[in-house]
C-alpha cells in the first residue's frame, strides 16, 4: 500500500500544506505560504522555515513495515534521523551525516493493527519520493488529539540544538499533554507583529509565544520590540476560543554583558511582562522558571541541550495543563 497525496493530506500532523512537484515527491509544508514568504529575506532563514520541526504522520494500520524514500534539502544542522512511534515504541533509523535521499525502513512488532507516529527531521526539509506500508490490509486516521497547540518563536522553539525532534521541549510537551503542536518557530527570528496575520490560516487552541534572545542580541529598539508585541498580542487575542501564554526570555548563562544599546537581556523581559499587563487574557509564563541559568543545560549557553529540553518541557507542561 502507498501513499497518495489524498493519504499524506489526511495523516498528516503539523503541517499547513501538502503538496507535490512536478516529480511526483510530496512537500509537507509546516508554514502557511504567506510565512514562507515572509521567512524568505535569506536563504538560511528560509531552509529554517521549511524544516519539518514538529511535523509528523499518524495513522492506525496493521503493516508490517513502514518504508520512505526521502530527498534532503538544505540542513540547518546535522541532525537527520526520523523517529517512529509504533504503539508507544520509538524507533529510529536514518543517516548520521547529509547525503542527498535515503530509504528509512521501520518494522512493526506483532501482526496486529497498531498506531504509528512518524516524526520527520526538526533541522532539514524532507520531501518524500514514496511511503509504502509493507503488507498493510487497513489503514485508518489515528485518533486525532482534542486541542492543537500553535508555537510561535525562534531557535530555541524550533529546537534547533536538540539531537532529533523528539528531544524538543515542544515534542516532549505535547506528547505528554497529548496535544497536537503545530510548530511556525524559526531560527534566528526576531519577535514580529506580522506573524498574527501570516499565521491566522492555522486553527488553534493555544499558542505560545517566545522570543527576545535575538532581540536582545541584535540590540532592537525596546520601545520598537514593545510595540511590535503590543500589536502581535492585539492580534492574536482576537481569536475565538484560543488560551495565549508569553514566555519571557530564557536565561543566557554567564552572559552579564549589555548589547550595543547599553541594556542587559533583562530589559527586554520587563518589556514583555509590561506589555502582557495590558492584555488581561494572556498568560505569562516566566522563562527563567522554565530552565535555570545553568551552563550544563546548555549546548552553548544560549540553546537548550537535550537535557535542558527535558527540563524546559517538564515545567512548561505543568504551566500548560492550567490552560488547559
Amino acid at each position: 500500500m502507498h501513499f497518495t497525496l489524498a493519504d499524506f493530506k489526511q495523516y498528516t500532523r503539523g503541517v499547513a500544506r501538502v503538496a507535490t512537484d512536478n516529480d511526483g515527491k510530496f512537500y509537507l509544508k509546516r508554514m502557511t505560504a504567506d510565512l514562507e514568504t515572509f521567512y524568505s529575506y535569506s536563504e538560511v532563514a528560509l531552509a529554517r522555515a521549511k524544516s519539518m520541526a514538529g511535523v509528523r504522520i499518524c495513522f492506525n494500520s496493521d503493516a508490517e513495515q513502514l518504508k520512505l524514500k526521502i530527498k534532503y534539502g538544505t540542513p540547518v544542522r546535522n541532525f537527520f534521523k526520523l523517529h517512529c512511534y509504533i504503539d508507544d515504541q520509538l524507533q529510529t533509523d536514518g543517516p548520521d551525516e547529509f547525503q542527498a535521499e535515503a530509504e528509512i525502513c521501520f518494522t512493526a512488532p506483532g501482526n496486529k493493527t497498531q498506531r504509528f507516529e512518524l516524526h520527520l527531521p526538526h533541522c532539514c526539509e524532507v520531501t518524500i519520493a514514496e511511503l509504502e506500508l509493507v503488507d498493510a490490509t487497513t489503514i485508518s486516521p489515528a485518533p486525532e488529539q482534542s486541542k492543537t497547540w500553535l508555537l510561535i518563536g525562534d531557535s530555541i522553539t524550533q529546537g534547533m540544538t536538540a539531537t532529533g525532534t523528539i528531544h524538543t521541549f515542544s515534542t516532549l510537551t505535547a506528547r505528554k499533554l497529548d496535544l497536537n503542536q503545530h510548530n511556525i518557530a524559526v531560527g534566528g527570528a526576531v519577535l514580529a507583529s506580522e506573524l498574527s496575520q501570516l499565521g491566522k490560516e492555522i486553527d488553534c487552541d493555544l499558542i505560545t509565544i517566545a522570543f527576545g534572545t535575538n532581540d536582545f542580541n541584535s540590540s532592537r529598539n525596546l520601545q520598537e520590540f514593545q510595540q511590535s508585541t503590543v500589536e502581535l498580542l492585539a492580534e492574536l487575542t482576537k481569536r475565538d476560543n484560543c488560551k495565549i501564554a508569553l514566555i519571557t526570555t530564557i536565561p543566557w548563562p554567564e552572559r552579564s554583558t549589555s548589547n550595543d544599546l547599553g541594556l542587559h537581556i533583562e530589559a527586554y523581559r520587563d518589556a514583555l511582562r509590561q506589555t502582557t499587563a495590558k492584555f488581561p487574557t494572556v498568560t505569562l509564563i516566566e522563562g527563567s522558571e522554565l530552565i535555570p541559568e545553568d551552563a550544563t543545560l546548555f549546548v552553548d549557553n544560549i540553546h537548550p541541550n537535550n537535557q535542558g529540553m527535558q527540563v524546559y518541557a517538564n515545567n512548561l507542561s505543568k504551566e500548560l495543563s492550567k490552560l488547559l
